[in-house]
């Protein structure tokens, strides 16, 4: 009885750690139990962005996991201050390996904010 509720109890554990992805991202496409490589949106936009950052995160034997895929990471990796979309990449090889990573595309903005930059050039006409 006690290897029934055992057995019971690591299915469901197990079953809630592979499903839990599909509660995070909007867009799951299918993924192969052997191998997977995908890419899909994650907060898809109309407009593509001209400038790219990436961000990884990855594990090996969902034992050791190491990165940051973070949407921030990516964005302050190229520079960018104004996000327009955000994809995602899904490599997996059954489970011996994982690398997830975030892609975001954007614009890089002035380093001046606007009250700054009207208050240099208004500076300048002075002169």
């Amino acid at each position: 009885m006690k290897l029934v509720r055992a057995v019971a109890l690591l299915s469901a554990v197990a079953s809630a750690l592979l499903l839990s992805a599909c509660a995070f991202t909007p867009v799951a496409p299918p993924r192969g139990i052997m191998y997977t490589n995908q890419s899909s949106p994650l907060f898809p936009a109309s407009e593509t962005g001209s400038v790219k950052g990436t961000a990884s995160a990855h594990n090996i034997l969902f034992l050791v996991g190491w990165g940051d895929c973070s949407i921030k990471e990516a964005a302050s990796k190229a520079g960018i201050t104004k996000i327009k979309n955000v994809d995602y990449d899904l490599m997996n090889v059954f489970i011996f390996y994982q690398r997830f990573t975030v892609t975001v595309y954007g614009e890089r903005g002035d380093s001046a904010k606007p009250a700054e930059a009207s208050k240099a050039g208004e500076s300048q006409k002075a002169n």
